[in-house]
């Protein structure tokens, strides 16, 4: 790999797995019709956009013939919306986000970092479990969350802040991200950017929230959060069904926050926090993923995206 790496191979190899990933989307897409009995995600976001687009209220419950409320953040369907309207599979937009946020890493790299990035992009791009989940909705998140990274290494933290908003919109993992991305610029500008970064990052996220969660309140925080309470399925890679064996399942959240915490403090020991933050980002949504009673096997590939993110870091300095 390093050998066909070298020089400029690096854009040939990552434009090649690009075609690839595409051509086996679309195999996908043609012989796999969207199915609700093997996986109800993009058609409950479908039924969402299409009551959206009619005026109705997205945060219903819908019959997909079992009955699932809206369960996904506003980024995150609204994403799909121009498939909706255009009549199109959901599907080509989940899999240009997936390449869109590849590129947009492999741009936001110095040149002595691109040829590992490309590496490490085209063989993300040919994960067997990304290819054979093609009806997954995640990879909508990886493109605010490469914006923000390529608006951090332009040093444009309200910019990034405002990327951040936007990936907190589309999705709870975001969440976890915040604290130590605030304090990432704090240690690298100030308190007064971060200020402004953080004003500007609630603006974006209140703006894709708010929204809906005034026009109806409980049918939200139903579809949102109260439908996830006391559920626990373990039944997937997770390190929770053991830990439950010492902290009772209805406390893991708290476990959860204050191990976010402490991986937090311990980032902002670190020296030189702007060289390592994504892999300490990286630990922070591990702990959460590892400790949470939900989990599914594709939470886990937002965590090879930040590491992808945390290969193009490797000479950046604190300023």
């Amino acid at each position: 790999l390093h050998c066909f790496l070298k020089n400029q191979s690096h854009q040939r190899f990552l434009v090649i797995t690009i075609l690839i990933f595409a051509s086996a989307e679309t195999l996908s897409i043609t012989y796999f019709p969207l199915h609700p009995g093997r996986s109800d995600m993009l058609p409950l976001i479908q039924a969402a956009g299409y009551r959206f687009l009619s005026g109705g209220n997205p945060y219903s419950t819908y019959s997909l013939p079992h009955s699932v409320p809206l369960t996904y953040l506003p980024g995150m369907w609204m994403a799909y919306i121009p498939a909706v309207l255009m009549h199109f599979d959901l599907r080509f937009i989940h899999a240009a986000a997936i390449v869109f946020s590849v590129l947009i890493i492999y741009w936001g790299t110095e040149s002595s970092r691109k040829s590992i990035v490309a590496g490490l992009g085209g063989i993300f791009l040919l994960t067997p479990y990304l290819l054979y989940r093609h009806e997954i909705y995640i990879g909508i998140l990886w493109v605010p969350l490469a914006l923000f990274l390529l608006f951090q290494q332009k040093n444009r933290p309200i910019w990034s802040s405002a990327w951040l908003g936007i990936a907190a919109g589309v999705s709870q993992f975001a969440w976890i991200l915040v604290p130590l991305s605030v304090t990432n610029i704090y240690r690298r500008f100030g308190i007064k950017i971060a200020a402004q970064g953080s004003v500007c990052f609630l603006a974006v996220f209140l703006a894709i929230l708010i929204p809906f969660a005034v026009q109806t309140p409980k049918e939200f925080y139903s579809g949102v959060f109260a439908h996830w309470e006391n559920t626990f399925n373990a039944t997937t890679l997770n390190f929770s069904y053991f830990a439950t064996k010492v902290v009772p399942g209805e406390s893991l959240k708290y476990v959860q926050v204050i191990g976010v915490l402490a991986i937090c403090f311990l980032a902002n020991k670190t020296k030189n926090l702007s060289t390592y933050v994504y892999e300490f980002l990286t630990y922070t949504l591990l702990f959460f993923v590892l400790l949470n009673p939900l989990i599914w096997v594709y939470f886990y590939l937002s965590l090879f995206v930040l590491m992808i993110m945390d290969a193009t870091q490797a000479s950046v300095e604190s300023t």
